[in-house]
């Protein structure tokens, strides 16, 4: 009778253990669909996570209100989250396993999976792919490498053709530890530098010679003078009272370019020595004068 009572007594205690770990594993993927179901109905993004060897947090709205609430719930007596070795979590860690739940219901592309253990070392898991489905102990996390035997040419088949090679499903980890492969920033194509509007030329208003000497007095003789302009506009003249400047061109310049005019220069009257200015003056350039010095 001991025997035996003894033998149901373990029986009852390895029972209760397998029920705890059975029950913490539907209890947590209870909370998951939840909060999956919360984050589609308010479309936002609800959170949840392991914080500890047998506590986890869920992120959402608990109690209808529209705003989401953090709350810690514990597993039964017992029960650990253990990480792929076996090991219990630790709460200080930075790779502990989390989900997120966004609008559609689904996680951002990652395979979250959620390893327990009770103290008869027994294991489940819960898993949360990344379309959103939850399932507890029957998602299939590791597969067989695929390979492909060669197929060669016969009646029915291209002769060119042949197919080999073998293909590796991607087993992925839990969200808290996969790194995701940043997509590439493209290269910004350089922005043309756009070209200056053509400016017009500065003004300019050149007089050749710069000073005139040798001139005789009292129409004693005449001199020759030049103004170069490049571009349109009028030339004013202002002339010292004892010379006479004339010109047979038109001083207002319509030339696109400008032009150069001659003008002839004469001493008026018997007033000699100098220096006798004449100032030159047009569009938007600095004045110019060209001194005249007569002679007797």
């Amino acid at each position: 009778m001991s025997i035996v009572t003894g033998m149901a007594i373990f029986g009852v205690r390895a029972g209760r253990a397998t029920v705890r770990l059975n029950n913490s594993a539907r209890d947590f993927a209870q909370y998951a669909e939840r909060a999956r179901l919360d984050a589609i109905r308010r479309r936002t993004t609800t959170h949840l996570e392991v914080t500890g060897p047998n506590t986890f947090e869920v992120t959402m709205d608990f109690d209808g209100d529209g705003d989401s609430d953090t709350r810690t719930f514990q597993l039964e007596d017992g029960v650990i989250v253990t990480d792929a070795n076996g090991n219990a979590v630790v709460s200080t860690a930075t790779d502990l396993p989390w989900a997120d739940f966004d609008w559609r219901g689904r996680t951002f592309e990652c395979n979250a999976v959620f390893r327990m253990k009770n103290t008869r070392n027994e294991q489940i898991s819960v898993q949360i792919a990344g379309s959103g489905d939850i399932t507890v102990n029957s998602a299939i996390t590791t597969l067989p490498n695929v390979n492909f035997a060669n197929i060669n040419a016969n009646d029915e088949v291209n002769p060119s053709v042949t197919l080999a090679g073998s293909d590796v499903k991607t087993n992925l980890s839990p969200c808290g530890t996969v790194s995701a492969t940043p997509t590439p920033t493209p290269t910004p194509e350089p922005t043309p530098t756009p070209e200056a509007p053509d400016e017009d030329p500065p003004c300019s208003l050149t007089p050749s010679p710069a000073q005139i000497t040798g001139l005789k007095r009292n129409n004693g003789g005449t001199a020759t003078l030049s103004v170069t302009v490049n571009q349109p506009g009028t030339i004013v003249k202002t002339v010292s009272a004892n010379l006479t400047v004339t010109t047979a061109s038109s001083e207002n310049v319509t030339a696109a370019g400008g032009t150069t005019i001659s003008y002839t220069v004469k001493s008026k009257n018997n007033s000699w020595g100098g220096p006798f200015p004449i100032k030159f003056e047009f569009a938007d350039c600095d004045p110019k004068t060209v001194n005249v010095m007569v002679i007797k």
